[in-house]
This record gives structure tokens, C-alpha cells and sequence, in this order.
């Protein structure tokens, strides 16, 4: 990983878009999910992750909430 510290994580292209998807379609159908800490340290994914548990509504918000048009 020689580009750490030089990544830019805003960019669109640095979100996993496939397991975005899958967590928002699980939520729909009422099904519980994890959603992963990322440590902006080492580049990588740490730990179990938070347990966000399905509700009848999910708001979706943020910069690339209409980016995707699976979304």
C-alpha cells in the first residue's frame, strides 16, 4: 500500500458500491445488517462492524446517494 496518506476516499470510485447495494436491499426487506468500521489509518476494515437493525423506513442520504442508478 504505498499510496496511504495519498488516497482520497471521497472519491466515488474508493466506495464498495456492490456491498452498499446488498446492505440497502437487505434493509428494505426488513433484514438486519453489518455495517463494516473502516480505519482510515491502515486503509482497511477493522473489527466485527456496527449491527444496524432493519426499520420500516431507511433514509439514504449523503454526497453519492443518487450517483449509482441501482440506488
Amino acid at each position: 500500500m504505498a499510496d496511504i496518506g495519498n488516497v482520497n476516499f471521497d472519491h466515488p470510485r474508493m466506495f464498495d458500491w456492490e456491498l452498499l447495494n446488498a446492505t440497502l436491499r437487505k434493509l428494505e426487506k426488513g433484514e438486519d445488517v453489518m455495517i463494516p468500521n473502516y480505519n482510515y489509518k491502515t486503509c482497511k476494515r477493522e473489527g466485527p462492524g456496527v449491527l444496524v437493525k432493519a426499520k420500516p423506513l431507511v433514509i439514504f442520504e449523503g454526497l453519492f446517494a443518487l450517483l449509482d442508478d441501482d440506488i
